[in-house]
């Protein structure tokens, strides 16, 4: 089985954004040419900081057009308000069997309210999809950690690896025929506590990418790695990872695409 992997922060649709003169209405189109020209028409996108009416401009003019069906939640509400890590999915690949989303707290079903030391209300959206021409299934995990409470992280990792472990350990999921793929904008690099949650006793293998620089912050003088994609499999897995596309989609005006570069993963699941 053979996939591909996109997690991409789109920033959300700022007001100072368009004061700035980059604001979502006016990259949105070049957004959607170059992603999936860049991507080659990736068979799974998961995007983080997405506001539901960016989620209606995707769904509409970009994956409808190419046949992909997509889930979103919004993490203020557990409906549609607030920002969201949305996951799109090609269809002529992949169904779904299953799909939810829950916060980043003790309480799952605690939509908008802030945990720990958290800045933000933050949430996990998954889907389980499967392989329609070889029936594996790959449980998709899509986040967006918080950007400043260092509790809030650690405490995250802890629960998406919980989420991760109950459902691996699931009677019906033992047989070894689940991949799991995590994806996100942690706002931590690889080897802070969140992450290691994650990553230690090989619990989640980490795509590192030829260039770890993801975030810029709309600065190319600004730089970070603080998106990831993980893997879990009982079997044979090879990927190939690398962030990828240009700051800006028009140089001279100096006009970004989004303050993140989007990371695309190719896997290769041999056994």
């Amino acid at each position: 089985m053979e996939f591909s992997v996109v997690s991409y922060n789109i920033r959300y649709a700022a007001k100072e954004d368009t004061k700035k003169g980059y604001g979502w209405k006016l990259r949105r189109k070049e957004f959607v040419n170059q992603l999936l020209s860049a991507t080659n028409h990736a068979s799974i996108y998961c995007f983080q900081e997405v506001l539901w009416k960016q989620y209606k401009y995707l769904k509409k003019y970009l994956f409808s057009k190419h046949n992909y069906d997509s889930y979103h939640i919004g993490r203020d509400n557990g409906k549609c308000k607030g920002e969201g890590c949305s996951i799109f999915y090609n269809q002529t690949l992949f169904q779904c069997l299953e799909k939810g989303t829950f916060a980043l707290h003790h309480n799952p079903k605690a939509f908008g309210v802030k945990a720990f030391d958290a800045a933000c209300p933050r949430i996990a959206s998954y889907v389980v999809l499967q392989h329609i021409s070889t029936a594996k299934k790959v449980l998709v995990i899509n986040t967006h950690w918080d950007h400043v409470g260092s509790q809030a992280q650690c405490e995250s990792g802890k629960l998406i690896k919980q989420f991760i472990d109950n459902f691996w350990n699931r009677e019906d999921r033992s047989r070894g025929d689940f991949v799991v793929v995590l994806c996100g904008d942690l706002n931590v690099a690889s080897v802070e506590r969140g992450v290691l949650e994650l990553t230690s006793n090989e619990f989640l293998k980490e795509c590192l990418p030829k260039n770890p620089i993801t975030f810029t912050g709309f600065d190319l003088f600004f730089q970070a790695s603080i998106d990831h994609i993980f893997v879990k499999y009982n079997g044979t897995v090879q990927y190939e990872c690398d962030s990828i596309m240009n700051l800006y989609f028009d140089e001279q005006k100096k006009i970004p695409l989004s303050d993140h570069r989007p990371l695309l993963c190719l896997f290769w699941i041999t056994s």
